[in-house]
């Protein structure tokens, strides 16, 4: 009976195998490079977008700087394949995909320079995927299908030049040395943890992403590699909203979001609950020498199971006083739980005889409360190009971190504990003030000027008891490793 049950369940895991590995098959890759006709060269951030016989869009990407693009398939057929670039004439293709052919090689693509003097520009398609705009690159989200369903990390991943790597760390050319923004402001959540920041919050509320590779002083870009400026969606409709929720067995996400459009007035509300579960285990092993003999060996298995819920609320409110003028409110918070309780066993060996072996459990959470509260002013005038900009910003936030770490003998005889408590409170002020002046007629020249004060209070206080050797129940507090910093 045993080996007939074990039977069965080969056969069940062979056609599951079987299913995955059809289902992985069926991928079909389009490949090519966009080149220049005249000079051969690559052509970089055209926006490449394929269509079925229906006209349905299928997919969308860029071609990279050394022209090479790739955009994935879920089914053979006849397609259409368009390329467009600024400076070029549109490029359109029919393609098609059999069954059998896994990867279709367009080989070089070549694209036709145009120049043609425009008397009026009129919007009638979406947005092209990369626009290349004078000290800046940007990426409309917007028109890209797929960043339904992410967070803004995925969105970043899509966006040129940039690179983010699992926990949402972003890097421009090599250097994290980066200053992100949200719609222009500073904001509080990005300072904390940019990598936390990005995972909560959704793509459906980002409409484009601007990466200035030279910004102005205007940043504060001493020492930063780059900028990047999230533009949220704003609300076009008297009303619309938006409801998105996913769910699977280590994450679950719920974002609504709700706009007011009318007159003079523009209003968005946009949340965001996310719960997400971490996973994993790891085994160390150690082992010293003397000469060519091993004297001792550690063995560690670490095992961690957290969940982390999280959330933010993000509110904007913007008054049209007239066609010149704008006012804006702006208030987002923050707030999240992230433990990292984890589990150790170790093991020390000597001539294969355990000499040493103990159990490890340490309870840690960091828990975090934020907010940005700001308020802005943008003044245009008759000409082109000449504004002013005013803007007042508050950002205070608290985070709360402990830990409690247990070190068991293997019969649960308590040998140390140590104990960990740090509370921080950040107070920060910031008002800035920015006039853009042209200098020429034709408004290609600028002279930029501005102050910026910012005001900081921050203040972390922690406390650290652990246990004497002889008495590991007595928790004495350490005065070497407690303070009370103020800046």
């Amino acid at each position: 009976m045993m080996k007939r049950n074990g039977l069965i369940i080969c056969m069940l895991v062979f056609l599951i195998t079987s299913v995955n590995a059809q289902n992985l098959s069926n991928q079909y890759n389009v490949v090519g490079s966009i080149r220049d006709s005249a000079t051969k060269k690559p052509v970089a951030y055209a926006s490449i977008s394929i269509f079925d016989t229906l006209q349905n869009d299928m997919g969308s990407t860029y071609s990279l700087e050394n022209g090479l693009f790739k955009i994935i398939l879920s089914e053979p057929g006849s397609y259409r394949l368009e390329i467009s670039v600024v400076g070029y004439r549109t490029s359109e293709f029919s393609i098609d995909i059999i069954k059998d052919a896994l990867t279709v090689k367009l080989g070089d693509i070549l694209v036709v320079q145009e120049h043609v003097s425009l008397e009026e520009v009129r919007v009638t398609a979406r947005k092209r995927l990369v626009e290349q705009k004078p000290g800046m690159l940007v990426y409309n989200a917007e028109s890209d299908i797929t960043n339904k369903g992410g967070t803004a990390a995925d969105v970043l991943r899509k966006a040129p030049i940039l690179n983010v790597d699992a926990q949402g760390n972003v890097s421009m050319r090599g250097s994290s040395n980066l200053k992100i923004l949200i719609n222009g402001k500073y904001s509080g959540q990005m300072a904390r943890s940019a990598a936390d920041a990005l995972n909560m919050m959704p793509a459906g509320l980002i409409q484009s992403v601007e990466i200035i590779t030279n910004p102005s002083a205007k940043y504060d870009a001493e020492g930063a590699a780059g900028v990047i400026n999230i533009i949220t969606k704003k609300g076009k409709k008297d009303i619309s909203g938006t409801l998105e929720a996913s769910a699977s067995n280590l994450e679950q996400m719920f974002n609504p979001r709700l706009s007011f459009a009318k007159e003079k007035w523009n209003v968005n509300i946009a949340g965001h609950l996310h719960r997400l579960r971490r996973k994993s285990g790891e085994l160390q092993e150690r082992t010293s020498f003397s000469g060519d003999t091993a004297t001792s060996n550690l063995r560690q298995l670490i095992a961690k199971d957290n969940t982390a819920p999280h959330g933010s609320a993000d509110i904007s409110v913007d008054y049209k006083i007239n066609e010149m003028s704008e006012l804006s409110l702006g208030v987002n918070t923050w707030f999240g739980h992230w433990p990292e309780d984890s589990r150790m066993n170790s093991a020390v060996r000597s001539g294969g005889i355990i000499t040493e072996q103990y159990l490890q459990n340490i309870a840690s959470s960091n828990s975090y409360l934020g907010a940005d509260i700001n308020i802005g002013y943008n003044r245009r005038f008759k000409r082109p190009g000449r504004q002013i900009t005013l803007l007042a910003q508050g950002s205070p936030s608290r985070t709360i971190s402990k830990y409690d770490a247990v070190k068991n003998a293997t019969d649960q005889v308590l040998l140390y504990r140590e104990l960990n408590y740090s509370t921080t409170k950040n107070k920060e002020w910031t008002f800035q003030a920015d006039y853009v002046q042209p200098v020429n007629v034709k408004g290609t020249v600028h002279l930029e000027s501005g102050i910026k004060i910012i005001l900081r209070n921050v203040g972390n206080q922690y406390n650290v008891s652990a246990s004497e050797p002889n008495q590991p129940d007595k928790m004495i507090p350490q005065d070497d490793r407690s303070d009370n910093f103020r800046y």
